[in-house]
C-alpha cells in the first residue's frame, strides 16, 4: 500500500438503506400547486370592479341601442321610399286603365260628305255660296253629346303647311265657341244627317285673286273647305273633334279640280278630301 494512500472513513448509517416512508427533518422537498382551474380565464375587468364596489353587475346596451335605432331609421326610410313609389305605380296603372277605358269606350266620329247645291257666285252682291250635306256617323261604342259641325270656306291657295295651320285656326275658334246646350246625341252605330251653308264673301273672292296672280294661278279662284265636327264624351267632360280639309270645284282632268272664275254656277261641284287634312282626336 502506497504512503499517500488513506483508509476510508465510514460512518455507522450514512450507507445504510433508506427508508422511503421515512421523512428527514432536516430536508424540505418543493412540489408545484395543482393548476387553478379559473386563472387561465380572461380577467373581467367590469366584474372585478362590480366586485370591489358592491354593485351589482349590469350590462351596457348604448352602443346596442344606438345600432338598433340607426337600422330602424334605415328600414324607415326604405319603407317610406318603397310606399310612395307603390302610390305613384298605382296611380299611373289606374291613369292608364282609365285612358284605356276611355279610349276602348268613347264615341268616335265621322262624316261623309257631299254637294247639295253647286258653287254659285251671285251677279250683284258677288257672293259665293255652296251646300253641303254632312252625314256624321258614330262607330265607337258610348253617345256622342252634342255634337255639331262647323264648316270655313276659303277661296285662295294654300298649300300643306297653311293649310293644316288655317285648320288649326278655325277648327280652334269653332271650339271656343263651345255651348253644351247645343248639337245633337248620336248613339253607337246611328248616323245624323246635318245640312250647312258657306259663303264666301266679295272682300275674301277679290283678296284670293290677288294672292293667286302673285303664285301664278292668274286671275282665278282655289276654293276650299275646312270642315270642324265637335262632339263630347258621355264618359266625361272631354271635347273631341274630328276634322277635314276638301278643295271645292267642278271634275277636271284626272279626277283633279281646276282654278275657276268666281261667276255664274258651277256645275257638277265636287268636294275633293285631302289626306293630310284628315284628324281626329
Amino acid at each position: 500500500m502506497a504512503e499517500d494512500s488513506k483508509p476510508i472513513e465510514v460512518h455507522p448509517g450514512e450507507h445504510e438503506p433508506v427508508d422511503p416512508n421515512q421523512r428527514d427533518e432536516n430536508v424540505s422537498v418543493l412540489m408545484p400547486s395543482p393548476p387553478d382551474p379559473q386563472a387561465d380565464k380572461p380577467t373581467n375587468h367590469r366584474q372585478d370592479e362590480a366586485k370591489q364596489s358592491g354593485k351589482p353587475l349590469t350590462l351596457d346596451f348604448k352602443w346596442t341601442t344606438d345600432l338598433i335605432a340607426i337600422l330602424a331609421l334605415v328600414i324607415s326610410v326604405f319603407s317610406v321610399g318603397f310606399s310612395y313609389l307603390t302610390v305613384v305605380e298605382m296611380r299611373e296603372t289606374n291613369r292608364l286603365t282609365s285612358e284605356n277605358l276611355v279610349v276602348s269606350e268613347r264615341p268616335w266620329l265621322s262624316a261623309e260628305m257631299r254637294v247639295i247645291q253647286d258653287l254659285t257666285f251671285d251677279g250683284e252682291s258677288g257672293i259665293g255660296s255652296l251646300g253641303v250635306e254632312v252625314i256624321l256617323h258614330n262607330s265607337g261604342k258610348t253617345p256622342a253629346l252634342n255634337a255639331r259641325v262647323g264648316q270655313f270656306f276659303f277661296a285662295g291657295y294654300m298649300d300643306k303647311t297653311q293649310t293644316l295651320l288655317q285648320q288649326e285656326i278655325s277648327c280652334g275658334r269653332f271650339r271656343s265657341e263651345w255651348i253644351d246646350s247645343r248639337g245633337d246625341v248620336i248613339f253607337p252605330g246611328d248616323s245624323h244627317r246635318i245640312d250647312e251653308m258657306s259663303y264666301l264673301d266679295k272682300n275674301q273672292i277679290e283678296a284670293a285673286l290677288k294672292h293667286n296672280l302673285n303664285v301664278g294661278y292668274g286671275s282665278k279662284i282655289t276654293p276650299s273647305l275646312i270642315t270642324c265636327i265637335e262632339y263630347r264624351s258621355s264618359l266625361g267632360v272631354k271635347h273631341h273633334q274630328t276634322r277635314y280639309f276638301s278643295i271645292v270645284g267642278p271634275r277636271w282632268r284626272f279626277g283633279l279640280t281646276a282654278p275657276l272664275d268666281p261667276v255664274g254656277i258651277h256645275k257638277d261641284t265636287q268636294l275633293w278630301r285631302f289626306i293630310y287634312g284628315q284628324y281626329a282626336d
